[in-house]
């Protein structure tokens, strides 16, 4: 067995601090999604990677975490399977890379038709259904966008009826329809303005109804500043507070004082990690929703 073998046994075994070091509830849906035999998923999941190095050769890809089902870990994740489980809603993973978060979403109970996975690379999506060998029978809508083309300036007025993920064919199909919103991983790829350009989208994405949320996970700091940068792109790192002074601007723009003041429940906390990465050993993580109240 090579070394990269080993890597992944390690990985889906949950012994490899470097990797994804899934739970044991991770690990069974791993095997359940891509074969029943451990030593087929290995194979697999290390084909999968290898190939998806030569495209992308990020910490993500390299650490294997496109296989960690981060959203399920998430405080705000219950809350919302529940609201999912309860019909006319919208899940969208904002930068889904392969699709496990969502997967998962759906294998949780979430409906499949009410969800939405979208990254910039449409070779993640293809290696997504490469990885899980789903694509004849994934009811979930993948599709490649960029959220920079959203236009600010386009309406962004809620439509009630039901629709389904597979009538989507782009991110404007959904401006304001948006029930349920992860950003995974996401905002710390950027400097501090992109960031606020960013939220402002997602927002403008969020319907504007009690109980919507957006929610995620990224590098944070204890004092906002600027992060470890990858191959020397500036990257910012928000403190809890200075993320929720982030959001309380971009709803103030969009919908007002009175309702960035009354109509939001913010949660924000920072963690070190307790498995970091060699690429990035001081790191946190700062978790966080913002939900319509």
């Amino acid at each position: 067995m090579s070394e990269s073998d080993d890597v992944v046994k390690a990985t889906l075994a949950g012994t490899n601090s470097k990797a994804c070091d899934p739970t044991p509830e991770q690990l069974k849906f791993i095997l359940s999604k891509i074969s029943e035999s451990y030593e087929d998923a290995v194979k697999r999941v290390n084909e999968i990677r290898r190939e998806a190095y030569e495209h992308f050769p990020y910490p993500c890809v390299r650490h294997f975490t496109f296989l960690k089902l981060a959203m399920a870990a998430h405080p705000a994740y219950p809350t919302v399977i529940a609201a999912g489980k309860g019909g006319n809603t919208l899940l969208l993973d904002l930068g889904c890379c392969m699709g496990t978060d969502v997967r998962k979403a759906a294998h949780d109970g979430y409906p499949e038709e009410n969800l939405v996975g979208s990254d910039l690379h449409e070779e993640y999506l293809r290696l997504g259904y490469k990885l899980y060998d789903d694509e004849s029978t994934c009811k979930i809508n993948f599709f490649a966008a960029d959220i920079f083309d959203l236009d600010l300036e386009e309406n962004t007025n809620a439509v009630d009826s039901p629709l389904e993920s597979k009538a989507i064919a782009n991110l404007h199909d959904i401006m304001g329809r948006v029930t349920h919103v992860y950003a995974g991983l996401l905002f710390h790829l950027f400097e501090e303005d992109t960031q606020a350009q960013l939220a402002r989208r997602l927002a403008i994405l969020l319907k504007k109804t009690p109980g919507s949320i957006i929610f995620g996970r990224h590098e944070g700091r204890d004092e906002p500043g600027f992060i470890n940068a990858e191959k020397d792109r500036p990257r910012f790192g928000h403190s809890p507070e200075s993320w929720e002074k982030v959001w309380r601007e971009v709803f103030t723009i969009l919908e007002g004082e009175e309702f960035a003041r009354d109509r939001l429940r913010f949660w924000t906390k920072l963690y070190a990690s307790k498995t970091p990465m060699p690429d990035f050993p001081n790191s946190k993580w700062l978790f966080w929703s913002i939900k319509i109240i």
